[in-house]
């Protein structure tokens, strides 16, 4: 964290932060800065989004995807048991909260070049963040860090061959396999 949680006109880790942009979800308007112009072209199909907020925290820009959620359920798995906080560990952002700040991270690099998943629970007011960043290795793959660490379950390549999947299976009218039996 960067300290400090968000108050009264000041940015979100930063007493001294200034809002840079607000998405739509977060007070400001699609043509704002934060929006992925156009979209994004991937294997025929546009993907549109918005990033939820851009603060500038400590002189850089800092994207941010801001989720609610509620329930004993998303608290362990996202805010972490009470034995885990207690440890001072937390449990892991959605999968899918993960693929749409990576990509935005990834076709936002050079304008932001940090990003952070914001959790924060409607019924008990308890928040959790995760820094996000997609670098490539060196066989030229988009690696996905959470806090620094590698995230195992897919790279930003595995979503965009996904998606190159499904854009062949919607342009040709061929009903694909079924992801399970």
């Amino acid at each position: 964290a960067d300290g400090g949680q968000p108050t009264g006109g000041q940015a979100y880790g930063s007493a001294t932060g200034e809002v840079l942009f607000g998405g739509s979800g977060a007070g400001g308007s699609a043509g704002d800065a934060g929006a992925l112009a156009g979209g994004i072209a991937i294997a025929g199909l546009r993907i549109n989004g918005e990033v939820d907020a851009v603060f500038d925290i400590k002189g850089l820009p800092v994207g941010i995807e801001i989720k609610s959620i509620q329930g004993s359920l998303a608290e362990s798995a996202i805010i972490g048991t009470i034995g885990m906080r207690a440890r001072g560990l937390k449990g892991e952002p959605k999968p899918e909260h993960v693929i749409q700040t990576a990509i935005y991270a990834w076709h936002l690099r050079e304008q932001i070049p940090r990003f952070k998943i914001l959790y924060i629970m409607r019924d008990k007011c308890f928040r959790e963040e995760f820094e996000l960043v997609v670098k490539q290795d060196s066989e030229e793959r988009k690696i996905i860090y959470i806090d620094g660490r590698r995230w195992e379950y897919f790279t930003l390549d595995d979503v965009f061959d996904r998606y190159k999947k499904l854009a062949f299976h919607i342009n040709s009218g061929i009903t694909p396999d079924r992801d399970f039996t």
